[in-house]
């Protein structure tokens, strides 16, 4: 039944539902009587080649664990199953510890790890990144929910376009979550520039005293780590990539 006795979304995605079997010894021609727990019969008959096939509606369907009872000429054959429509509810933690991966993450695998509800424990999550597939087995987490992980090479991660990449997940059933959690990628290593000194290239007790302001320009929206001496000061670009800092009266 579904191909693994699991039924998902794409399973059930038809007003009637075709199930199939296959006898032994049974007259091309005899009857068979199909029924789904305590619904039906639903009627078809042996072929040729000892398979059968009955339909059943769609909304017979519930989400849980059903059995399915094939009985022709007193032979009868039985099989357990399950449906699952439901979509996983699954999340994403941090990726490389903020979401963010830079050059230096990416030369080492990195754990892309999650949540998943309780009723996922067990089950097999496929995880999508850049086109590729990982799986990851759901475990309990010691209370009423489930957790997953699984490694992403660094080959792999040498492959990530640079910016937002998103992550899609898919339960063992086949029903998938999208879920809304890029991972930024940036291991292009940034230039960094400094501005020419108002004051020239010459610190002296004068300008030491007044204080003096510091620019230039980096990759936009990042932050910039300025040493000058025991001071250290970050500060951060602008959308334009510039950056400025006034340093303090010495």
């Amino acid at each position: 039944v579904g191909g693994d006795n699991l039924m998902g979304i794409a399973d059930l995605s038809t007003a009637n539902i075709t199930i199939t079997g296959h006898s032994i010894n049974i007259a091309q021609g005899s009857p068979v009587s199909v029924s789904l727990d305590v619904l039906g019969p639903y009627l078809g008959i042996i072929n040729a080649d000892g398979s059968w096939s009955v339909t059943i509606p769609r909304s017979e369907f519930t989400d849980g664990p059903h059995v399915i009872t094939a009985v022709s000429l007193g032979e009868s054959g039985a099989v357990n199953f399950t449906v699952d429509t439901i979509a996983p509810v699954l999340t994403v933690n941090a990726f490389a510890g903020d979401d963010k991966l830079n050059a230096t993450e990416a030369t080492t695998a990195q754990i892309l790890s999650g949540t998943a509800s309780g009723s996922e424990v067990g089950q097999n999550v496929q995880i999508q990144l850049n086109g590729k597939n990982y799986a990851a087995t759901v475990i309990s987490d010691g209370g009423s929910g489930g957790t997953w992980s699984v490694s992403v090479p660094a080959a792999d991660l040498a492959l990530l376009n640079q910016g937002n990449n998103d992550i899609t997940l898919t339960d063992k059933a086949g029903n998938s979550t999208q879920v809304t959690h890029p991972v930024n990628v940036d291991t292009v290593i940034p230039l960094v520039s400094i501005d020419p000194l108002s004051i020239g290239g010459l610190l002296n007790t004068v300008t030491l005293g007044a204080g003096m302001l510091l620019s230039g320009h980096a990759e936009a929206n990042s932050n910039i780590t300025i040493k000058i001496g025991p001071l250290t000061e970050t500060v951060q670009t602008n959308s334009s990539g510039i950056w400025s800092l006034t340093v303090p009266k010495i």
